[in-house]
């Protein structure tokens, strides 16, 4: 089933969950490699071993994930 990709928050919400919480994400992260449907994320955990996050989505989703945590 496709589901359309969809947020919930108001403007406002929007402008302060990039201020506080995206931003704060943002400067954590060690490197971005692109993938087919998004990007993988690595971070480092406080023993300094490290992690990954992948965020994929259809076609339309990738400039999304982009424009909220980087490419």
């Amino acid at each position: 089933m496709d589901l359309p990709v969809a947020c919930t928050l108001t403007d406002a919400e929007m402008r302060e969950r990039r201020a506080t919480i995206l931003n704060a994400i943002r400067r954590a992260v060690l490197d971005i490699t692109p993938l087919p449907g998004g990007y993988a994320y690595r971070f480092v955990k406080a023993d300094r071993e490290p992690i990954c996050l992948e965020i994929t989505g259809p076609p339309e989703a990738k400039p999304v994930i982009a424009e909220f945590f980087g490419s």
